[in-house]
């Protein structure tokens, strides 16, 4: 979750493309709307993370993937619009995208089960 704090600031790059879908006027209302949901994807990047000096380069891979897989499949809905892009950080020299593909896909299952309204269970020491 750290590494997505600097996006929601009021100077960051997430409210910044927000701003620019729903104006100013409309940033508080859509903001007071949004869930936030965070899959903790550390043993599922374990495999792969020494490949690559740690868990940087493994997130970006799959963060670009879900990007691709969501607005491929519309997996919000056909009207829902992405507003961020994930091709500048999208990882070059990346060998395991057949690994993202099946994070991606899983993690995107389990998130469609809690917007459904499955239980969500928090590993305690996850949270610590």
């Amino acid at each position: 979750m750290k590494r997505w704090g600097s996006h929601l600031g009021s100077t960051g790059s997430f409210t910044k493309k927000l701003i620019q879908h729903v104006g100013n006027e409309g940033l508080d209302k859509y903001l007071k709307s949004m869930d936030f949901y965070s899959i903790n994807c550390f043993e599922s990047l374990k495999s792969i993370q020494s490949e690559y000096c740690g868990y940087t380069i493994p997130t970006q891979a799959l963060e670009h993937k879900l990007h691709e897989i969501v607005s491929i499949e519309s997996f919000f809905g056909k009207n829902k619009t992405i507003i961020s892009e994930t091709n500048k950080t999208a990882p070059r020299n990346f060998f395991h995208w057949k690994i993202i593909d099946e994070i991606a896909h899983e993690s995107l299952k389990r998130l469609k089960s809690v917007m459904q309204g499955a239980p969500i269970f928090i590993d305690q020491k996850d949270s610590q």
